[in-house]
């Protein structure tokens, strides 16, 4: 059976630093298994992913019910970035990488990219779990999605915070709508 260490790679205070896709032996989905395993998380827990880490999702995970905090090592504005890169966030293949927060998410420093290894593309990247939960992400760059990257059209109350984000190449489908970006009635 897997334990949460077989997808940490070090352990700094209430911040994991989590094993990525070349860590794993080419395996998608540490950061799935770090939500599912990472029962006794403290308040205020960090996740922390490698500057130029790849993180492919090979299914739609849930983030626990409880606050969650995602951070790219890489700290420089994207715009002004030099070395190293932002760690990716990805789907592995088919409609996978979507991410549903049962709680506030934040997500800093990260390219969050709604298209898969082999050109599949998800409908929406974030969407909420349960009415009144913030989604905040800040400098990240966000790319390739089907419809749109944050939808929250079945939970009322979902905030959405962006700063310094950028969204890039948002081209889906021919019939889309919304901008790519966010949908929510």
């Amino acid at each position: 059976a897997q334990v949460l260490d077989d997808y940490v790679l070090a352990t700094r205070g209430d911040t994991l630093v989590i094993k990525d896709f070349i860590d794993m032996g080419s395996q998608a989905s540490s950061l799935n298994q770090v939500f599912a395993l990472d029962t006794a998380a403290p308040a205020g827990r960090v996740y922390e992913l490698k500057a130029n880490g790849y993180y492919p999702m090979a299914s739609n995970p849930q983030t626990p019910a409880r606050p969650v905090t995602i951070v790219g090592a890489m700290k420089d504005q994207l715009l002004k970035a030099t070395g190293d890169a932002q760690p990716i966030i990805c789907g592995y293949s088919g409609s996978a990488g979507a991410l549903t927060f049962s709680d506030d998410l934040t997500i800093k420093n990260c390219g969050i990219y709604q298209i898969a290894a082999d050109g599949t593309m998800g409908w929406a990247f974030f969407g909420p779990g349960v009415e009144g939960k913030t989604l905040t992400l800040e400098n990240c760059l966000m790319e390739w999605t089907r419809w749109v990257m944050i939808q929250s059209n079945s939970y009322a109350g979902t905030k959405v915070y962006l700063n310094d984000c950028y969204f890039v190449n948002l081209t889906g489908q021919p019939c889309r709508r919304n901008g790519g970006i966010y949908d929510n009635v």
